[in-house]
């Protein structure tokens, strides 16, 4: 999907759910710093987000997806926001991604 695509479903979201605007290295800052605070480690969150590697060996000789590595970090993931959600009687109409994860887990 084009980048361009991916801003006007983002303006979309927020038009219609009254949110806050932000762009999609919004959620990928959000999602890696939240992703360290439950201990997922640097090498698995730059496989989630499948950022460009740089170096000679990654490039051409590791062809290792860490599939295994990124499934665990996501069903950890999913866990974290499941409890998240769970612990509040009611996420804020106006901003509920941001409300529910807002403040650290117990």
């Amino acid at each position: 999907m084009p980048f361009r695509s991916i801003t006007q479903a983002i303006e979309r979201l927020c038009a219609r759910h009254a949110l806050a605007p932000f762009t999609p290295r919004d959620l990928r800052r959000t999602g890696t710093t939240h992703w360290a605070r439950i201990g997922i480690q640097p090498s698995v969150r730059f496989l989630l987000q499948n950022r460009a590697v740089n170096d000679i060996e990654e490039t051409h000789y590791n062809l290792y997806d860490g599939l295994p590595e990124k499934r665990q970090a996501l069903e950890q993931w999913e866990q974290e926001l499941r409890t998240q959600l769970a612990s509040r009687s009611v996420v804020s109409e106006e901003r509920p991604v941001q409300a529910a994860l807002s403040e650290p887990s117990p």
